[in-house]
């Protein structure tokens, strides 16, 4: 419903009327794919492929890729895309973790889970010292695309309208450095998310039906010091949200910025990069300045108690 129309051209960055994507050249030099979902199917993942697969053989330098304003999807569709880039072997996901392997009360009112469904999480297992349970399949590594790679400088763009895949795909771009990210913080979070197997929860006195997310993803376990905890992934270029841009008043604003960058040869910033090792060096020095307070305290407490202990008697 054209209920804001001056919005319109914000909500509909990246969504095309005829198709999930679009593949074009936007100089000798720069190519776009635009995905506006990664429920993609096969025949449209191989016309991205052989894309990727012509700029490459026509030595085209940089590759944005487009997420925004995109709600995710298959995830299947963000390994084979990420292939396409990789330089090295990667994982998808660190593992996935439940709660209960068994039925949930709730399923009582669900509408495709019910007190029959059975253990549906048959691949699931325990970890000692750790509770729920966890499918660790997705810890082997993942092979890249040798025949259609593309090697050069790889552009994100992202904005608060990117959602469980399209968060996972610009995560894996940091994760592996294979490039940068542009435009704002995504809409799921980094480290995990809640956004798969969902339960159709029917509420027995309004009948409203709500999803109920039974699995977490965990992305990552080890701390980046560019994203906060409970945070979503967060732009090496931040382009901050003005209402121009939800006018449209100068055009897309994000991808605008992303061309100034290549046209200015800026890429993975060096300073962040010094930022996040000082960050990192500060860190392990506090830890360690904490454990020795810590054993300060344990030996003053032990005189304290060895004190009391002798006088009393």
């Amino acid at each position: 419903m054209n209920l804001q129309p001056k919005w319109r051209n914000y909500y509909l960055a990246n969504k095309y009327k005829t198709a999930n994507f679009q593949l074009k050249k936007l100089s000798n030099q720069t190519a776009y794919i635009g995905l506006g979902t990664f429920d993609l199917n096969e025949i449209e993942m191989e016309e991205i492929a052989s894309y990727v697969k012509a700029i490459s053989d026509s030595s085209y330098q940089h590759l944005i890729i487009d997420v925004r304003n995109n709600y995710g999807g298959n995830e299947q569709n963000v390994i084979k895309l990420f292939a396409l880039i990789a330089q090295q072997p990667f994982s998808l996901v660190v593992s996935r973790k439940i709660n209960n392997k068994d039925s949930y009360q709730f399923f009582d009112n669900c509408l495709n889970y019910g007190p029959e469904s059975g253990e549906i999480f048959s691949n699931y297992f325990s970890i000692e010292g750790k509770d729920g349970f966890y499918s660790v399949n997705d810890s082997s590594s993942i092979i890249l695309n040798p025949i259609n790679n593309f090697k050069g400088k790889v552009y994100v763009l992202t904005n608060e309208r990117s959602f469980s895949a399209s968060t996972i795909f610009p995560a894996l771009v940091h994760k592996h450095k294979r490039g940068i990210v542009v435009g704002r913080e995504t809409g799921s979070t980094y480290y995990h998310m809640n956004a798969e197997k969902f339960a159709d929860l029917r509420l027995p006195n309004s009948c409203i039906v709500i999803q109920i997310p039974l699995v977490q993803i965990v992305f990552d376990t080890i701390p980046d010091p560019s994203i906060p905890w409970g945070r979503g992934v967060m732009p090496d270029y931040s382009v901050n949200f003005t209402l121009s841009e939800l006018a449209w008043e100068n055009g897309d604003s994000i991808l605008n910025y992303t061309r100034e960058l290549i046209k200015k040869e800026k890429y993975l910033p060096e300073e962040k990069v010094t930022l996040n090792k000082e960050h990192i060096n500060e860190t392990v020095t506090t830890n360690n300045h904490n454990y020795l307070y810590v054993l300060i305290g344990i030996f003053v407490l032990g005189l304290i108690l060895y004190y009391f202990n002798k006088n009393s008697k």
